[in-house]
């Protein structure tokens, strides 16, 4: 398992839902963000190096985006290590 910072984290093109921004807008992912901001992510992202270092993820889109949304919040730092 490696441990990467959120903000080397993006949504990967190949991602099943990648085509369908509403899975991510902030309403459908709000479940989510209160979850994880109360018992913490408890399923790891599965991501592809796209290029630097920079993930994609392939698996996880909705937990991305709570977590984006966490750290735009300020509750989760930009660089956080996410596994």
């Amino acid at each position: 398992m490696k441990r990467i910072a959120l903000s080397n984290l993006t949504l990967h093109p190949e991602n099943v839902r990648s085509r369908s921004p509403e899975e991510y807008a902030a309403e459908s992912v709000a479940d989510l963000v209160g979850s994880i901001a109360a018992d913490g992510l408890f399923q790891n992202l599965v991501v592809q190096q796209i290029e630097g270092e920079t993930y994609g993820v392939l698996d996880g889109g909705r937990r991305l985006a709570a977590l984006q949304i966490l750290a735009e919040r300020g509750d989760l730092a930009p660089d956080a290590k996410i596994d």
